[in-house]
């Protein structure tokens, strides 16, 4: 029985590789990143960057828990693909102490029994001086296994694994599906896909694919690069991620030093709170 997936972002090539290791026969389904993002009209991913922040710790215990998971199959899918995606620099949640998500992050941090520092004060400003904290901030630290992932990378490394496992990729976008006698046909901008069952996970542009739309709406979320030369990625190398949590629900964070695919380096910094709806 042949199963196409259609999607090759996270959730998609993931999908694909599980799918192929289990004995399926599989069929990735989805275009690449564009080379010139200026002049594409068609279906854009989310993944489409370098610096997602991963750690353990987190105010909601689900999330730990998932994290934790995740982070435990990085180095098998590194070593199934050849693709290295993780940089185990390390994790900060920061906040004031005596706030509500920080005791969240206490507990849960407890309750797993995480390894990391609890840091406030002069210890915090000694061990992270390129940080500015307010009175008060306490900061948890996860000095490894933790950091940021590359989700650009991550993707071509399930790819690549669900292809050695023995999934077939097209290079195509789905433009729709149709119930078909033994299964569906999906239609695509290089010819029909035909298989048994399929797994939609197209992301933004789910509702291009299905013949009847799900109840999803699609976001738009800022994030801003702020561009450092040699000299500044070598001061702050120690920098972990870090992600600040205020009272009242904010959450911005700050990457460390990355490099992107045009060669230059950046900090990341993002937390957008606004919700704009893409129609």
């Amino acid at each position: 029985m042949t199963i196409a997936v259609i999607g090759r972002g996270l959730i998609g090539s993931a999908a694909a590789r599980h799918l192929a290791l289990a004995g399926e026969d599989v069929v990735l389904v989805g275009p690449s990143e564009p080379a010139d993002k200026r002049r594409h009209t068609g279906v854009f991913a989310s993944h489409y960057d370098e610096g997602r922040i991963t750690r353990a710790l987190d105010p909601v215990p689900f999330w730990s828990r998932v994290s934790i998971a995740s982070i435990a199959r990085y180095a098998e899918i590194e070593a199934a693909s050849g693709v290295r995606f993780f940089s185990d620099v390390g994790a900060l949640i920061a906040g004031p102490g005596d706030s509500a998500p920080l005791r969240n992050v206490a507990a849960v941090q407890a309750a797993a029994d995480i390894a990391c520092d609890r840091l406030e004060g002069a210890a915090l400003a000694e061990r992270f001086p390129y940080f500015d904290f307010p009175a008060g901030t306490v900061g948890w630290h996860e000095p490894s296994g933790a950091g940021h992932v590359s989700p650009r990378r991550l993707a071509q490394a399930q790819g690549i694994a669900a292809e050695r496992a023995g999934a077939r990729i097209v290079e195509a976008i789905a433009t729709g599906i149709d119930e078909v006698p033994g299964g569906v046909r999906i239609a695509t901008d290089a010819g029909p896909v035909e298989a048994a069952r399929v797994l939609v996970a197209a992301g933004g542009f789910t509702n291009m694919v299905l013949p009847d739309p799900v109840p999803i709406t699609v976001y738009a979320r800022t994030v801003a690069l702020f561009e450092i030369d040699e000299a500044e990625a070598a001061r702050l190398a120690g920098q972990p991620s870090m992600i600040y949590l205020g009272p009242g629900g904010e959450d911005p964070y700050l990457l460390p030093p990355i490099r992107y695919p045009d060669g230059r380096i950046y900090l990341k910094l993002g937390g957008d709170p606004e919700d704009r709806p893409l129609e």
